[in-house]
């Protein structure tokens, strides 16, 4: 209602078009609110306006035209948003994996509380996964937390060059401050879960400060996640999600840093299938609340019946129960891929 009211008194108001597209649900293709936004959309510089309108057409299966308007609301953003380069995206993760050995994570240790971060990309199914043991009675569901980023940008700039001063007195600090921040966000007697994405990155550096801490990725089908980057205006952090040939590159960084988490972490690095969650919850959530020394609670799998506080895109898909609808998804842009990649 408030949208509507701004758009009686400003009919051009373009934000309050596209919120309130956003908000809509779309029955067919002469949805009027579908003509609403192709109205304004040809002479329109408004990125949001052309993701919305995507996302009407995707509905509607109208998928040429939900593609042409994702892209033209890539193409707007890519002028004003830090330009995503593949050599430079790879000597970063090659410093990284570099940097952070076995020699070098054996010199630290000891015993900490026992957070869970769940790190997996962007639209692979991370929130999913958070809202799920959120529902378990031993989980309190934090989000996208920040303790993490805020240290390296503090402590470590130009990370991860600047860990040669690590000591064991900072290690502990931060592990006490850590603890305290967890303590003010957690129910008591459950473990909070932190599913910030980029923390992937940091995971080494985790370890090392919170030896009792798990890693979850979450993973799932390149090209749906590429189709659900692309069709999502995910911000100035994620330069590579403008274009599908950026996206696939640094997917496939992100799983090679994976792999060197995994060599290092053994069983306290767990990887989780979108997929799986959807087809097979009870034995894929129960097989990795069992990795995490926790019992099964049947309350996890009715999710979408929790109260709790979403700030992420997904927000609307965790609100619906598990579907199927999402996967696969990437066959209707099939010919974009093959015109991208050859395929």
């Amino acid at each position: 209602a408030c949208f509507e009211k701004c758009l009686e008194l400003d009919p051009k108001n373009e934000f309050a078009l596209a919120r309130l597209g956003d908000a809509h649900k779309f029955e067919g293709a002469d949805d009027p609110m579908i003509s609403r936004l192709a109205e304004h959309a040809p002479q329109s510089k408004n990125p949001d306006l052309h993701f919305t309108l995507g996302r009407a057409y995707d509905q509607v299966g109208q998928y040429d035209e939900a593609w042409a308007s994702f892209k033209k609301g890539n193409d707007l953003d890519r002028p004003v948003q830090p330009e995503y380069r593949q050599s430079r995206a790879e000597a970063l993760f090659d410093r990284i994996s570099s940097r952070f050995t076995s020699d070098w994570l054996s010199q630290f240790g000891g015993d900490s509380h026992d957070p869970v971060f769940i790190c997996g990309i962007f639209r692979s199914g991370s929130t999913l996964l958070e809202q799920m043991l959120g529902a378990h009675p031993r989980f309190t569901a934090g989000g996208e937390l920040e303790f993490f980023p805020r240290l390296v940008t503090k402590s470590f700039p130009g990370f991860p060059e600047k860990l040669d001063g690590l000591n064991a007195e900072s290690i502990e600090e931060w592990k006490s401050q850590h603890a305290a921040f967890c303590a003010q966000r957690a129910d008591e007697n459950t473990r909070l879960t932190d599913k910030r994405p980029d923390n992937f990155l940091y995971i080494g550096l985790i370890k090392a400060m919170i030896p009792n801490a798990k890693f979850i990725i979450t993973e799932r089908d390149w090209h749906d996640i590429a189709v659900s980057v692309f069709s999502t205006r995910l911000g100035a952090s994620q330069g590579y999600a403008l274009r599908l040939q950026d996206i696939r590159h640094y997917l496939g960084l992100h799983r090679k840093l994976i792999d060197h988490w995994q060599e290092l972490l053994g069983d306290d690095l767990i990887r989780i299938s979108y997929e799986d969650m959807v087809d097979n919850p009870r034995e894929t959530i129960g097989g990795l609340l069992e990795n995490l020394g926790e019992d099964w609670d049947d309350v996890v799998l009715e999710f979408d019946k929790q109260e709790s506080t979403v700030g992420t895109a997904s927000v609307w898909q965790v609100r619906q129960p598990l579907t199927r609808k999402s996967i696969g998804r990437w066959k209707n842009y099939e010919k974009h891929f093959k015109e991208a990649f050859g395929e």
